[in-house]
């Protein structure tokens, strides 16, 4: 019992780890609202930071990653989603994600 109680707790540790390190990174690079101060508003993508936490999690590929997040901006947020700056800012947080999570192993 006490062992699981330990396992969950560490799981509990490294997911809010895993979710504050990708929220600084999304609002770091990704930011498709363009908060002129991200750090006064780190919430506003906290329900899509869980959504690529997982993906990372199960191992998707940076073009998984930047994909989803383009997704969002276009289906969920409504921006348009056009332009280098968009697919750059994309693949940015994408790359960003993946190093996290490779480097953890």
């Amino acid at each position: 019992m006490v062992k699981d109680d330990d396992s969950k707790k560490q799981a509990k540790k490294d997911y809010d780890e895993a979710f504050k390190t990708v929220q600084a990174i999304l609002l770091k690079h990704w930011d498709p609202i363009g908060h002129p101060d991200s750090k006064t508003q780190p919430d506003e993508y906290d329900s899509y930071v869980s959504q690529v936490v997982f993906l990372a999690k199960t191992g998707a590929s940076v073009a998984d990653i930047s994909g989803h997040l383009a997704h969002l901006e276009t289906s969920q947020m409504g921006l348009s989603g056009k332009g280098a700056k968009h697919w750059a800012r994309c693949k940015k947080s994408g790359e960003a994600v993946v190093e996290y999570f490779s480097n953890r192993k």
